[in-house]
């Protein structure tokens, strides 16, 4: 069983200190962590994980609300039948109210022996699976 605690809250960040090796490799000693999206000139993604898309307030729903155009869920969850179907069905649901495009990928073995197992994208609303997806 794996145990996780939860982030503080919506929209909240925090300074983060890098161990000594990165902070000679990236040439600052802290960086910022936190709920928040990833803002370029082009775009702006956010990333939420498989557990949140499932709750009543999925991240991603208010980072779409907030601009956001790309959100990103790499998945370990463990293998269930017919669970991938209700995914699919969260994931379009999202990009329908909030349009972007969500990004969608699952590992095999979750534990030890991983590999891509499900791997999608999901524009507007229209499921499109990618090339070597098992």
């Amino acid at each position: 069983m794996r145990y996780f605690s939860p982030w503080k809250g919506e929209r909240i960040v925090e300074d983060f200190y890098l161990p000594r090796s990165i902070q000679k490799i990236a040439g600052q000693k802290k960086t910022r962590i936190g709920d928040a999206l990833i803002s370029t000139r082009d775009s702006c993604m956010g990333i939420e994980t498989c557990e949140e898309l499932f709750t009543p307030r999925a991240p991603g729903i208010g980072a779409g609300l907030d601009g956001c155009e790309i959100i990103s869920n790499s998945s370990g969850s463990h293998h269930e039948l017919r669970k991938l179907n209700t995914r699919i069905e969260l994931i379009r649901e999202a990009t329908l109210k909030a349009g972007g495009i969500y990004l969608y990928a699952n590992q095999k073995g979750c534990d030890g022996e991983s590999g891509p197992n499900f791997n999608s994208r999901i524009i507007s609303g229209q499921f499109q699976e990618l090339q070597g997806a098992a």
